[in-house]
């Protein structure tokens, strides 16, 4: 009979086993028509929209995609730069909870 925690390490293993797999979709899909949008992945590979937009954040995060505007709307592309999007992107998120600290009274020491 399995323990309640090792049915919850096989529902976190599933969760990380789904996550790789929306990636590798994504990257499939890119690499094939060179660019994507929430949109591409909604339509084209099924996704609900609070999923396709987490796979692309994350692929962000980790530097593999960018992101580019249309005109109607923006897409994502295979980075020439991995490193310097992944710099750029915890830059952002860096930023962001400074901001916070700083909203909720906090004084930030910044380098």
């Amino acid at each position: 009979m399995k323990t309640q925690a090792s049915n919850k390490a096989n529902q976190l293993q599933e969760l990380i086993g789904k996550k790789v797999s929306d990636k590798k979709r994504i990257l499939d899909y890119l690499r094939d028509y060179k660019r994507i949008s929430i949109l591409s992945c909604i339509n084209a590979l099924e996704m609900v929209h609070q999923t396709a937009s987490a796979r692309l954040s994350d692929l962000h995060d980790d530097g593999i995609i960018t992101q580019r505007e249309g005109e109607t709307h923006s897409y994502y592309i295979l980075s020439a730069e991995p490193d310097k999007v992944k710099e750029q992107r915890e830059r952002i998120k860096i930023d962001g909870l400074i901001k916070k600290l700083e909203g909720y009274g906090y004084e930030v020491i910044k380098k």
